[in-house]
């Protein structure tokens, strides 16, 4: 059997060319920031969380727009600024297959704004 010790040195290995062309010939684009947004209150295998948003309100980024209803559970907070549309079921990809849950439909407004 092989030991090791710290002044054994592990040699060989795969020397790849860096390819960094592409990468680097173009300035860096912002990200895309979608029309609207389905935040699912199902974050797990237990109950969903509760909204604590109405239809109509604005959320900004950040904000709780649902509280969870468990204490091994999180809460889900809006990735963009906007107003909410609507609060419904959608469906929603699961572990094992896509299946409805309650989900919180949010108009973004562009703006991007942080609570």
């Amino acid at each position: 059997m092989l030991e090791y010790t710290p002044d054994r040195r592990l040699t060989g290995g795969l020397r790849l060319p860096a390819n960094k062309s592409d990468s680097t010939a173009h300035p860096i684009k912002r990200g895309f920031n979608p029309s609207r947004l389905i935040l699912s209150l199902a974050q797990h295998h237990g109950p969903a969380a509760e909204p604590v948003v109405a239809v109509g309100e604005r959320v900004l980024r950040g904000q709780t727009v649902a509280k969870a209803a468990s204490p091994t559970a999180a809460d889900v907070h809006a990735s963009t600024s906007g107003v909410v549309q609507s609060i419904e079921e959608c469906l929603v990809p699961t572990l094992t297959a896509v299946d409805t849950a309650p989900c919180i439909i949010v108009a973004a407004d562009g703006e991007n704004a942080a609570i």
